[in-house]
């Protein structure tokens, strides 16, 4: 099952994508070498499964909004759902 989150603060997506990583969650990093949310435009998506991707689209799920304030719940949900 994968997770789709949406924010349009670059910095909570690297923040999430760190605390996965701490989490034992694999980067995809051929992709994200490519696209991250600081240096290609629009990235405004980070699906997660059993590892993580930057994305500019939605990947054709609902995605959950990241803010600061719901940030770790979402967390918690994420890592409830993939492990």
């Amino acid at each position: 099952m994968s997770i789709v989150l949406h924010s349009e603060c670059p910095y909570l997506l690297a923040r999430m994508a760190t605390d996965l990583e701490m989490e034992g969650v694999k980067n995809d990093r051929v992709w994200n070498d490519c696209y991250n949310p600081f240096e290609s435009v629009g990235i405004r998506h980070l699906m997660v499964q059993s590892w993580f991707e930057f994305h500019t689209h939605d990947c054709s799920k609902t995605p959950i909004k990241l803010t600061s304030r719901n940030y770790n719940t979402v967390l918690e949900k994420v890592l409830k759902t993939i492990k």
